[in-house]
């Protein structure tokens, strides 16, 4: 129940192989590698090809007291030699009534380095200080990085990133010609932290990604977010635009004329 807690539903994933003990995901854009070792605890990596990085999660029912959006401080150790010193990995939690417990750590890594390790190491171990988190058996890595590998290429392709997201022209709403469009100030993934997961999404494992269109002011704030790709998740989109209106600030857009003006 925890891997399924922690994949996409159906409408956002779909299984793209199993090999070497792990099941492999594709997510639209990314993919994942997830298998399930004792005690319930679940091993995930999730690969973007695009932004060569990974994340690693790993979720134990037995951490009660870890603490969602918290960042701790932890140690990767692979049999091979090759370690993360400092790697710091973020809280993960639902709330206790929840069917099912998932108490974990996402750690956010280097792609080819990582993926390198993962896959030619015969185990890995994570450490918080003196306190062993886990040791991991790796047997069929190899085969499962290569399938991740391949999924996140192929995924990659039939969802690229759009090119013209930073360099566009545009006409604002109230009808001025743009010369200079409106620019986050912030990565817009920045605003939003793992703390701002909905509980009740959390607890019925609602997982997807929101798609949406944002007004801009002419003082660069947020005046307006509209769905225009839904999750799936009633909540998970109102939570979104809420967020994007309270917190995302932009550069405002100028006109012809070098004026501040509206954009989208």
């Amino acid at each position: 129940m925890a891997a399924l807690l922690l994949a996409s539903p159906e409408e956002e994933s779909r299984h793209f192989a199993d090999a070497g003990g792990w099941s492999i995901f594709d997510e639209k854009g990314t993919c994942s590698a997830a298998s399930l070792f004792e005690r319930d605890t679940l091993v995930r990596v999730e690969h973007d090809f695009g932004e060569d990085s990974v994340f690693l999660v790993v979720s134990d029912p037995a951490w009660e007291s870890v603490s969602r959006g918290t960042e701790y401080k932890a140690k990767i150790i692979f049999s091979n030699g090759d370690e993360w010193e400092n790697a710091t990995g973020v809280g993960l939690r639902n709330e206790p009534t929840a069917s099912s417990q998932i108490r974990g750590l996402r750690f956010h890594l280097d792609g080819d380095e990582f993926l390198e390790a993962f896959a030619k190491s015969g185990a890995m171990g994570i450490f918080m200080g003196d306190t062993r988190l886990g040791v991991f058996d790796l047997t069929g890595t190899r085969a499962a990085v290569g399938a991740l590998r391949r999924c996140a290429i192929e995924s990659h392709k039939r969802y690229p990133p759009d090119p013209f997201r930073k360099f566009r022209t545009a006409t604002s709403a109230a009808g001025g010609n743009i010369a200079v469009s409106a620019g986050a100030r912030a990565n817009l993934a920045s605003y939003v932290t793992d703390s701002d997961y909905p509980a009740s999404a959390v607890e019925r494992g609602e997982q997807g990604t929101v798609r949406f269109t944002l007004a801009i002011g002419a003082d660069g704030r947020v005046t307006g977010c509209t769905v225009t790709g839904s999750s799936g998740s009633a909540v998970l989109d109102s939570t979104t635009c809420r967020i994007m209106r309270s917190r995302a600030r932009f550069t405002p857009a100028r006109d012809s004329n070098g004026n501040p003006t509206a954009d989208s």
